[in-house]
């Protein structure tokens, strides 16, 4: 015999995101009444006792430029970033290291400087971005820096550094003068786009961050249990959206 229910409709406003689902609440007679028989998954999918919701912004992956046949000219491709680290050099050393590190990558020694100095202990100072190590800039010669590092990362780039250049412009992090005229639309730490169709269609390059909702177990301190684990409940991926523009 199928249990009597109830259809529910959810519809939550995350920042720019909409979480929509539907569930079903089973119902229980008591007397002349119904009532609905209460458990955490009426709230939201999959959701067990003793967890929460939370919800955590997703970055948006920039978007290719593709050539014919959408074959991508301009796409994540690995790079390293090489800076100082400031977490592995003593403080009273980094100076030092800055202008070794300066003096390796051909950088401004007294701007690269001044860069580390006023960055905080925990920083990471990048100093250059490379598509791989060369002759003069190796691994090893970063590393004999104290508080070298290079970090493996990815970046929108063109098969090549001088292709079509002029055209396609580059990517790379925001300026503060770039942050400043975005009109809050860029953060420090965000990427960019400087000349040619890199900046002239920045916006939708950039495309809109997701969301992610996650089941995550209730602090100790209100009643929960350190083992309950998180469940990811929805995914609104960071995505490029070539249909919101003409």
């Amino acid at each position: 015999m199928t249990k009597p229910s109830s259809p529910l409709k959810y519809s939550w406003n995350i920042g720019s995101a909409k979480w929509e689902y539907s569930l079903d609440a089973t119902l229980r007679k008591s007397g002349d009444k119904w009532a609905v028989q209460w458990n955490p998954g009426l709230l939201a999918p999959q959701l067990a006792e003793g967890q929460v919701l939370s919800a955590k912004t997703v970055a948006a992956q920039r978007g290719q430029i593709l050539g014919a046949g959408d074959t991508p000219i301009v796409e994540d491709r690995p790079v390293f970033r090489v800076g100082i680290d400031k977490t592995k050099v003593p403080a009273d050393q980094a100076d030092a290291s800055a202008r070794a590190m300066a003096a390796l990558l051909g950088l401004d020694a007294e701007e690269y400087a001044k860069q580390v100095a006023g960055s905080g202990p925990q920083a990471f100072v990048e100093g250059l971005v490379l598509r791989a190590y060369t002759a003069d800039i190796t691994e090893a010669k970063i590393k004999a820096i104290p508080g070298g590092v290079s970090i493996l990362d990815s970046m929108a780039l063109a098969p090549t550094r001088t292709f079509a250049r002029a055209l396609l412009g580059s990517v790379g992090q925001a300026s503060a003068e770039q942050i400043e005229k975005s009109n809050g639309a860029l953060r420090a730490g965000d990427s960019t786009g400087t000349g040619g169709l890199q900046q002239k269609y920045d916006s939708l390059l950039r495309g809109k961050d997701g969301v992610e909702v996650v089941a995550t177990a209730k602090p100790a301190a209100e009643g929960g249990s350190p083992g309950n684990q998180g469940a990811l409940l929805h995914s609104g991926r960071g995505r490029y959206h070539p249909q919101d523009h003409p």
